[in-house]
């Protein structure tokens, strides 16, 4: 692996396992609004915005479905934990920031989120100095799967998409890497990446560990 000279963090089950979490708030607040959400409908959701969720629910459970009443409810109460720290980074992530900032390369989070709660998440864990800045789904036209984000980032480091490297958890946040240029690692989360798109990973790798030794010749 060349050095890159960029390397993008998605948030939500690459940082954070944070995913698995929301989904309980999710179902409970849309259970308590007479709706039974299931893991298979909200996997469909993983690595988007609110507003493309939203219209994927309508699918599932028709256009009267309260899915953003719900995220009202559920959204303060991730929120709370991640300001008090109460959310479990993923093995190895801190150990992959740390060896990357002492090699220097400059780190920035793309998420789906919103920019306010990228701050609380990373703040509340501690993380905030191993970023250089974080874009937030509210701050791009266009969310994962395109890769608007991605080349923002980019521009903003004034980094070519192919020298920069892209960790990412989600399908749609693979996609939006790829349909940017930059090589992909994935490390999944609830999701698999299908088998098409395996082939046009850079790595397939299970936790933060195996990503620092595969780097161990730039880190």
């Amino acid at each position: 692996m060349n050095t890159p000279k960029l390397i993008i963090f998605d948030m939500d089950g690459l940082i954070f396992d944070s995913e698995r979490t929301y989904m309980v708030e999710i179902r409970k607040a849309l259970r308590d609004l007479g709706y039974e959400l299931t893991e298979e409908d909200y996997k469909k959701t993983v690595g988007i915005r609110f507003p493309e969720a939203q219209e994927i629910m309508k699918t599932c459970y028709g256009q009267d479905v309260p899915y953003m009443d719900a995220i009202a409810v559920a959204r303060p109460r991730m929120l709370a934990r991640a300001a008090e720290g109460n959310l479990t980074v993923k093995p190895g992530i801190r150990e992959l920031l740390a060896a990357i900032r002492a090699a220097g390369i400059p780190c920035m989070i793309a998420s789906s989120s919103k920019e306010e709660t990228v701050h609380v998440y990373v703040e509340g864990a501690g993380l905030s100095d191993y970023f250089t800045y974080v874009f937030g789904g509210d701050q791009v036209v266009k969310g994962k799967p395109d890769p608007e984000v991605f080349l923002k980032c980019c521009a903003l480091a004034g980094v070519r998409p192919e020298n920069a490297l892209v960790l990412e958890d989600s399908v749609n946040g693979i996609k939006a890497g790829l349909a940017a240029g930059i090589p992909v690692i994935c490390i999944p989360d609830m999701i698999e990446p299908p088998a098409e798109l395996v082939p046009q990973l850079y790595a397939l790798c299970r936790d933060g560990f195996e990503v620092q030794e595969l780097m161990k010749c730039c880190l």
